[in-house]
């Protein structure tokens, strides 16, 4: 009977052990280790309140918060849920199958000067943890396969606009990856959707999809903005037309295709809803034409240049319809073959050109292959098709005549039959 009671004990005793050894593991731990390693991949700047470890492969982090180049929080996630895939001792590489952010919030904001306060790059904390006692730590690189965002808020603040502009992206849903920290240049497929709730008026809807590879400096990108009233930009328009658009909408579909750091961007507009108000700007047989027309204005912008140069792009308007062509026939008649263009306090010289018919049916049915194609993909799926994109013929352009040789190319073919919408 003692014999038994012994044994009871000492069963007693390994259970409270290993309990007390698994929660020293679990709650201290494994949790400071991944907090040493965050830190030492995305920097002393970068604060995380706290890591906590679900066994057997999800690490989450609490309160993240991410700060400019000036110190101030630019970007604040409250959960971040990694999935982990496998570790890599002597690679020392960790790699994680996805990446899930929870309700973060981001603000974007350009001061009077110009300068663009965003979220400041990961600065791995080599130096910091050599004299540490996680110096074992360092040299390490983490790989995310698939990152999703649900339900962020970005905000954008323009203190240069004249009242100063603000317009909140809500709702954003995105997903896409691969990602690699610190940064490497790989190509990253993306899709997302928002919802403009600073507009006037209902809130529009903004799509995108497609893949970037900085090492090649190649861009496929096909976006789709619904409608939204031009008043929404009244911050950036000269003095004089201030508050006298009122009900005019702009909705626009673009394709984005770079190709070794050259820029062929196509961006089809169409401006309709005209009150009475609106129309006063035009002379009165443009005003005529604008109503024959169902009160709408259409056209093309071609946007070229080297990408990561914006400032030395060239960009050129293309007529989508009967108005526009006749006011691009009187400029040309003057003599003018491109007119300046001040916005948000920037002076832009844009070209113009006269289209054909041919040319305007091609901008009509690129638009509206670009918006059936992101009906296809799902906001929370990668972009399974990259690979069939890539191989998909651009859109070549011809500057006499503006025609685009194949609209239909587009960045992202999905055979999923979910929706984005």
């Amino acid at each position: 009977m003692k014999s038994r009671s012994a044994g009871f004990e000492r069963l007693v005793i390994a259970i409270l052990l290993l309990g007390g050894a698994y929660h020293l593991l679990v709650e201290h731990i494994l949790p400071a280790t991944a907090l040493a390693l965050a830190r030492q991949l995305v920097g002393p700047d970068v604060t995380i309140e706290r890591v906590r470890w679900e066994l057997p492969r999800r690490v989450l982090l609490s309160d993240v918060r991410v700060p400019s180049a000036n110190g101030s929080t630019c970007m604040r996630a409250p959960r971040i849920a990694l999935e982990l895939k496998q570790v890599n001792w002597r690679d020392r590489t960790i790699r994680f199958q996805s990446a899930r952010l929870d309700a973060p919030s981001m603000v974007i904001r350009r001061r009077v000067d110009g300068t663009i306060e965003r979220p400041a790059p990961p600065r791995p904390a080599t130096a910091e943890l050599a004299s540490s006692s996680m110096a074992g730590l360092a040299g390490w690189t983490a790989h995310i396969e698939a990152i999703q965002v649900a339900d962020a808020d970005v905000v954008w603040v323009d203190e240069r606009a004249a009242p100063e502009f603000r317009e909140s992206f809500q709702r954003v849903s995105a997903s896409g990856g691969p990602l690699a920290i610190p940064w490497q240049p790989q190509r990253v497929t993306l899709a997302l959707q928002a919802e403009l709730e600073g507009a006037t008026g209902p809130s529009p809807s903004l799509y995108c999809s497609g893949w970037v590879s900085p090492r090649e400096r190649r861009i496929n990108i096909s976006c789709e903005l619904q409608p939204i009233r031009l008043g929404t930009f009244d911050a950036y328009y000269p003095q004089w037309m201030r508050g006298r658009v009122t009900r005019a909408t702009i909705r626009a579909t673009a394709h984005l295709l770079a190709e070794d750091n050259d820029l062929d961007g196509r961006v089809q507009l169409r401006v309709e809803s005209f009150s009475d108000a609106d129309m006063a700007f035009f002379r009165r047989d443009i005003r005529r034409l604008t109503i024959e027309s169902g009160r709408a204005l259409a056209g093309e912008l071609q946007l070229s240049g080297p990408v990561d140069q914006p400032s030395a792009w060239r960009l050129q308007l293309w007529p989508g319809n009967e108005p526009v062509q006749r006011v691009v026939a009187i400029l040309r008649e003057r003599g003018l073959q491109s007119v300046r263009v001040n916005f948000g306090g920037r002076t832009e010289y844009l070209g113009i050109g006269q289209s054909s018919e041919a040319t305007i049916s091609t901008m009509e049915t690129a638009s509206r292959t670009i918006q059936d194609t992101l009906q296809l993909l799902a906001p929370e799926e990668r972009a399974d098709a990259v690979e069939a994109a890539e191989a998909a013929p651009s859109i070549p352009s011809d500057l006499s005549t503006g025609a685009a040789s194949n609209p239909s190319a587009v960045p992202v073919e999905s055979s999923t039959g979910s929706g984005l919408r």
